[in-house]
């Protein structure tokens, strides 16, 4: 799992997302969380190891998979 900042403009946004490839790099899924509001690396791994969480910094918000 990896995350993608997003980028900000003057006028416009990309926004980031939360993404997961297989480690040979074989496939990539996109957006499996998105959109994200400045997720700046922040991701969890639960004890039993089924969801990913993500925080969204500006919002607060926190997103598990």
């Amino acid at each position: 799992m990896f995350t993608d900042l997003g980028k900000s403009r003057r006028r416009d946004a990309d926004r980031g997302g939360l993404y997961y490839a297989q480690p040979d790099g074989s496939s990539i899924r996109e957006g499996v969380v998105y959109p994200i509001e400045n997720a700046e690396r922040r991701r969890a791994l639960s004890p039993d190891e089924k969801t990913v969480y993500v925080a969204e910094t500006s919002t607060g918000r926190l997103v598990g998979v």
